[in-house]
């Protein structure tokens, strides 16, 4: 964690004297269908995934370093869903896990409206639950309150004027730190996976489980304003709106 934000760190520090400094805030949305990376579940002979769906929802604060640079954190709540079902269509086992997420990005701007993201992302459990067979259970006690991952992603300016600018583009979430809690780890049948058939019960041992996640986003940012230069004589600085 403490590398990736020195590099954060690090990238503002260096563009800080690129050009002319503005502010823009921001909405956006996602549809972000995601899986947990648990070993068990991807090598399953008795479960397969199922095609779930996801999403996030939020806002973003940018500073921006002239036309090419910005640093940007986004304030989003996300939800990653994942079902299985059995070999023989006869156990179907869905969880829902919600969280806060707080991505911190350097975004490089090209000239043709295009961009590209990259930066380490904070991740706070909200709500976990389970459906099996049509009963719930709430399991947010076997995740990690917080986790650490990195986000990374790209695309493109679509319109807009002086003022509001859309987005268009795509965004990748991958926390690579272990989501279940330390109590949950030695039970059979964690949170993310649950043993059932008799060859995988006998043979379980615990692993690690990440979580991933991909969205098709939409963005709108509006532009606040600037800080300029003042006159030589004073060498004060002043922010103005757009």
């Amino acid at each position: 964690m403490k590398k990736l934000v020195f590099l954060t760190l690090f990238l503002t520090t260096a563009i800080q004297s690129k050009g002319e400094i503005w502010f823009d805030v921001g909405i956006k949305g996602a549809y972000a269908p995601g899986v947990f990376t648990n070993a068990h579940v991807l090598d399953s002979k008795n479960q397969s995934l199922q095609y779930s769906h996801g999403y996030f929802f939020g806002g973003k604060v940018g500073i921006n370093f002239g036309l090419t640079h910005s640093m940007t954190i986004d304030v989003l709540y996300s939800k990653t869903n994942q079902s299985m079902v059995n070999s023989t269509s006869t156990n179907e086992y869905t969880i829902s896990l919600s969280s806060i997420d707080l991505p911190l990005m350097y975004r490089h701007h090209q000239e043709n409206g295009g961009y590209g993201e990259i930066g380490p992302q904070f991740s706070f459990t909200q709500n976990a639950s389970a459906d099996h067979n049509g009963t719930s259970s709430d399991l947010k006690n076997n995740f990690n309150g917080s986790n650490l991952g990195v986000a990374a992603g790209f695309g493109q300016y679509i319109g807009g004027g002086d003022a509001l600018g859309l987005n268009f583009g795509f965004r990748f979430a991958y926390m690579f730190g272990d989501i279940v809690a330390s109590s949950s780890q030695n039970l059979q049948g964690d949170p993310v996976f649950q043993p059932l058939g008799i060859e995988e019960t006998s043979n379980y041992s615990y692993k690690s489980s990440g979580r991933l996640y991909i969205g098709i986003a939409l963005e709108a940012n509006f532009n606040i304003g600037y800080i300029a230069k003042g006159a030589k004589c004073t060498k004060k600085t002043k922010f103005r709106l757009f």
